[in-house]
């Protein structure tokens, strides 16, 4: 892999030159990704490598220097980690300088409207435009909101990491997100996942299955010790019993026994129009969370399809094995790419996907 060093003094200053080095990096929809990579201790430069500074690999994928490592021996290297750019966003947290909803409770920072705009809200309020001016990360702007997400989305906090803000939106509104460099400036946008699916007819499918040989490994899990099957949901500041209500999944009835795990869900109501509908709605969105789940990884062969060509991070893609009776689409929300002497390869991990007690008995029954 390529891999350039850059000091950032609200600019950038190249260090060094371009290095070829061994790792890893792994790019997340909905997360920061990471890098671990390796040079020869003796290369012109290798020193360069410090913690702080900004680490370009393979001219797509952009991080920041958190910890190195030398190693003396017959084979010297310098190890450096690190995550991508999103890491800026857990250097700060959501400070309320100012209510955006006077229904919010006060001393929260809040904001509704698309899951987009409230997403760059607290990117903006909290990193490219805080009131408070050493708070600002130099070069830092918002892309302009083109309301994608969720329509009506909201959300208010209170000294929360904006990276973990970010994570629960996006992950709510399937938006991706990352901090990218376009030759002047870092920029914070959103993104939608392209539809790769078997099923779709205006692009090329990507179809993953070892039968196929697209695939040269798959791994696939079932977690339930999160799952809770019935909620009892009461209004924040809540003073009257007509105030709580019991609430099960949709096209599920009331569990019972060993089957049943409780759970209380406390909802902050912000509208002055149908409280009680948005008091079920948000009710069920965080019940969500809730949900057994179901995951796959898989190692990708090079001969099958190219990455970032006919993939990328945030994709829908439709997964095959005859083996576990799989077939799903699912979206990818990480790749890992991998350097070694001779060869390079990538391994992914598909969304979790929230199912009912129905589809774990249907899968069973190899349906």
């Amino acid at each position: 892999m390529e891999v350039r060093i850059y000091e950032y003094l609200n600019s950038l200053i190249p260090r060094g030159i371009t290095y070829q080095a061994k790792g890893s990096y792994t790019k997340r929809f909905y997360d920061a990704g990471d890098f671990d990579i390796s040079i020869p201790a003796y290369e012109e430069y290798a020193f360069q490598l410090v913690p702080g500074r900004l680490i370009n690999i393979d001219k797509h994928f952009w991080g920041v220097i958190q910890n190195t490592n030398i190693t003396r021996g017959s084979g010297s290297v310098i190890r450096a980690t690190g995550k991508c750019l999103k890491i800026w966003l857990d250097w700060r947290i959501t400070v309320p300088d100012d209510i955006g909803d006077a229904r919010a409770p006060a001393g929260y920072s809040s904001c509704a409207g698309s899951s987009e705009k409230v997403m760059k809200y607290y990117v903006k309020r909290n990193l490219a435009e805080p009131a408070y001016e050493y708070r600002v990360i130099p070069g830092l702007y918002v892309s302009e909101d083109m309301g994608r997400g969720l329509k009506d989305d909201a959300y208010y906090s209170r000294f929360e990491s904006v990276l973990e803000v970010e994570k629960k939106l996006g992950e709510r509104a399937k938006l991706g997100y990352d901090i990218s460099f376009d030759g002047e400036n870092f920029v914070f946008d959103v993104f939608e996942g392209m539809d790769r699916t078997a099923d779709q007819k205006l692009i090329k499918p990507v179809i993953f299955s070892v039968e196929r040989g697209t695939l040269s490994s798959f791994q696939k899990a079932d977690e339930t010790g999160h799952e809770k099957t019935a909620f009892y949901c009461t209004r924040a500041g809540a003073e009257f019993e007509d105030e709580a209500y019991t609430q099960t999944y949709y096209f599920e009835e009331q569990t019972a026994g060993l089957a049943r795990k409780e759970k209380h869900l406390d909802i902050s109501i912000t509208t002055e129009g149908d409280q009680y509908a948005e008091f079920e709605e948000l009710s069920r969105k965080n019940m969500e969370e809730y949900k057994p789940t179901q995951s796959f990884s898989c190692d990708i062969t090079r001969e099958s399809y190219s990455y970032l060509a006919d993939y990328e991070v945030g994709d829908y893609v439709t997964i095959k094995d005859s083996l576990t009776g799989v077939t799903a689409d699912r979206q990818i929300i990480s790749v890992t790419t991998q350097t070694g002497d001779t060869a390079v390869s990538y391994s992914a991990e598909f969304g979790d996907t929230r199912i009912t007690r129905m589809d774990i008995f249907r899968q069973s029954l190899g349906g």
